[in-house]
């Protein structure tokens, strides 16, 4: 009976103890994240405390490896630090680097990636012309132009065959004949008349 009391009495230690270090582990205080350095273009170092648990690192909400790859806090005080690469070398301005925990605690921090990029040098020299490409395919043909003025009159052609003659061609004989008849008539009487 003494035992089972006794047995009772360590069970009972061993709760309240494991209580408290449970405690302990959960009121780490408020996240913190720090990086060091805050500006630059390669890597820094992402540190912090108030973490419980395997710390997951984001670079503008994109997970991004660490060093080490596995992110545990040190002691009571939920201490984390990992080193990361810069992943957007290229893109400078302020982003935003957060610390994660398997709790949910969370905290960000800020980090400057710094412009490389110089001023715009001046306008360099004209280079020598190139070689004349091939010749592109025709284009399609374009609306129909206005009519123009009329062309000068052109040369008379050499005359036609003289075609047959008609009926009222062989009746012009007899009727010069007839007429020379009635002048000459008249005028013989004419000259009869005046004698």
């Amino acid at each position: 009976m003494k035992r089972l009391s006794l047995l009772g009495i360590l069970v009972f230690i061993l709760a309240i103890t494991i209580g408290t270090n449970a405690l302990n582990v959960y009121s780490q205080g408020e996240p913190e994240v720090r990086v060091n350095p805050a500006v630059g273009i390669s890597t820094t170092t992402v540190s912090g405390s108030g973490f419980v648990g395997y710390i997951t690192v984001y670079w503008d909400g994109e997970e991004i490896p660490t060093v080490p790859y596995d992110v545990l806090p040190e002691g009571p005080s939920g201490y984390f630090s990992a080193i990361i690469s810069v992943p957007t070398q290229t893109a400078p301005g302020e982003h935003t680097i957060k610390a994660n925990d398997r709790y949910d605690n969370t905290a960000s921090a800020t980090f400057e990636v710094i412009d490389l990029t110089g001023k715009k040098g001046p306008t360099g020299n004209k280079g020598p012309r190139g070689e004349r490409g091939p010749q592109g395919p025709p284009g399609e043909p374009g609306p129909m132009g206005v009519q123009g003025p009329p062309g000068p009159m052109g040369e008379q052609g050499p005359p036609g065959v003289q075609g047959e003659a008609g009926p009222t061609l062989l009746m012009a004989p007899m009727a010069l004949s007839i007429g020379a008849i009635i002048l000459g008539l008249i005028l013989l009487g004419l000259r009869l008349w005046g004698r």
